[in-house]
């Protein structure tokens, strides 16, 4: 992975009757949902992958920036709202191609 991301994108996560809807502004096409939150969570990162590869052409690495439980907590009770959002950057990938191709 690249010492620096090529961009920070947010993540719209909310909860609405019984199920989990996750959104984006910055990445165009992003849009997941499902009544299993831990799998709709757990697909974020490789759909923000297939996209930028499908949007952008190119192949990325992409990392949740982490954020505490009580932080999400505090947020969630203070704002009373069923939204959160998330963080993730962007790195881009340097593959070294072997063999008839490099």
């Amino acid at each position: 992975m690249a010492d620096q991301p090529i961009e920070t994108v947010r993540i719209k996560i909310e909860h609405r009757e019984g199920c989990i809807y996750v959104s984006s502004d910055d990445v165009p096409g992003l849009w997941l949902w499902g009544k299993n939150s831990d799998q709709v969570l757990n697909n974020i990162s490789p759909a923000i992958k297939s996209l930028y590869k499908h949007n952008r052409g190119i192949d990325v690495e992409v990392e949740a920036v982490p954020i505490s439980r009580l932080t999400r907590w505090l947020l969630r009770h203070l704002l009373k709202s069923h939204e959160q959002s998330d963080k993730y950057k962007i790195y881009p990938t340097h593959r070294t191609l072997t063999g008839a191709h490099g």
